[in-house]
């Protein structure tokens, strides 16, 4: 039954239950594990970081599973959930980027629900921005370690690519929020520049999609505009030659914000593309950010003029990044995803050839469009699309 008038919401806290952070948070893993009780583990990460992982040894009772691919092919998350499913895991750990995290949710509701075949782990998938029927059981204790700022480790929903249509299947259940993230800017500061500035971009989309939303409030505003401030201030040192743990840091911090309720003001273009252009065309994740985000931004100026004016305002002035401050909001991000060499164009890229239409037609029907401050056609986005080509 619903109360109040009709201007009242409601606002769903994240279920993550503790973030750990500083330097060297990881080295106590195993103590995170036998505090939650857990015995038989699935950890799940990337072939890159493998190789660290051997550094530091791996706990006592912990399976490794490395097959974690880019944008979460279903072949590859099936495979992982029977992975845990052989151990009888009771709980798992993911130890890497947005796509580690996301295959780890995938693990923690596939394997206590006998999800093992991509139909019935389908058949969970949101449609239309609908919630689906809740899970029969609850999904496995997860503690999540970003090594870069995807902010999946804050939050309860996630994406499969789907085999048939190449195309993103979002999956959301508020249990399926990590119990506990791991910020560790010594391990972070081991992650690749590019793939740091990448997912800078896409905090800086989180920011800027949340803040423009119009199921916004001012707890999410607040949070937002502080990590805003932050990434200009640290994300440009973050992704110098030999950054510093603190750069990294903050920028984890400010991913952290960004990612705070986002699952209550979800919404924007940018997500929407960005969701289904990755898997079209085999590009990372947060390249899409730095070439759709600007174009977004300009489509929506006339329906978030002063919105954008108050993030033009916000950029700090001692941010390294030169931005025209009598410009547009799309050319100051556009002034810093060129400051840290990230593509502008997919003739930039390795991408693979893609059909507009197919994406448009993808991204009309994902759940993050229904919050935008402008009305969407196809014909908008397969505009957008073909000015990025």
């Amino acid at each position: 039954m619903a109360y109040g008038g009709p201007d009242a919401r409601s606002f769903t806290l994240p279920p993550l239950a503790v973030v750990h952070y500083g330097e060297r948070t990881l080295d106590d893993l195993a103590g995170h594990l036998k505090r939650l009780g857990l015995h038989r583990v699935l950890l799940v990460t990337s072939p890159s970081v493998q190789a660290l992982l051997a550094e530091g040894g791996v706990p006592e009772g912990v399976r490794l599973f490395s097959g974690v691919r880019p944008h979460v092919p279903a072949a590859s998350a099936i495979e992982a959930v029977r992975t845990g499913a052989s151990i009888e895991a009771d709980g798992v750990v993911s130890i890497g980027g947005g796509s580690v995290v996301d295959t780890a949710k995938a693990v923690a509701m596939g394997v206590p629900n006998g999800l093992t075949d991509w139909d019935a782990f389908a058949a969970h998938r949101i449609d239309g921005g609908a919630r689906p029927a809740p899970l029969e059981r609850a999904p496995l204790p997860h503690v999540a370690v970003p090594t870069t700022l995807g902010s999946s480790e804050f939050t309860y929903s996630f994406t499969v690519t789907d085999p048939r249509t190449r195309t993103k299947a979002m999956f959301w259940d508020e249990r399926l929020a990590p119990v506990e993230a791991v910020l560790d800017p010594v391990l972070a500061a081991r992650t690749p520049t590019w793939l740091w500035a990448a997912g800078g971009m896409k905090t800086l989309d989180h920011c800027v999609e949340w803040y423009l939303s119009t199921g916004r409030s001012s707890f999410t505003d607040a949070l937002c505009l502080g990590a805003w401030r932050l990434l200009w201030e640290n994300l440009p040192p973050a992704c110098e030659d030999t950054p510093t743990s603190l750069s990294r840091l903050r920028c984890q911090e400010a991913a952290w914000m960004a990612a705070y309720g986002a699952l209550n003001v979800i919404g924007g273009l940018s997500h929407a593309i960005g969701h289904h252009l990755g898997p079209s065309t085999g590009i990372p994740h947060g390249y899409t950010a730095s070439l759709v985000l600007p174009h977004v931004l300009d489509f929506n100026e006339s329906h978030s003029r002063e919105r954008q004016r108050e993030l033009m305002r916000a950029i700090p002035e001692g941010t390294p990044v030169r931005v025209d401050r009598s410009g547009s909001l799309g050319d100051a991000v556009r002034a810093m995803a060129r400051h840290l060499g990230l593509p502008m164009s997919l003739r930039d890229t390795d991408a693979g050839p893609f059909d507009p239409v197919d994406v448009a037609r993808a991204a009309m029907g994902d759940p993050m469009l229904r919050n935008n401050p402008k009305p969407v056609t196809r014909q908008d986005v397969e505009e957008i699309l073909r000015s990025i080509a």
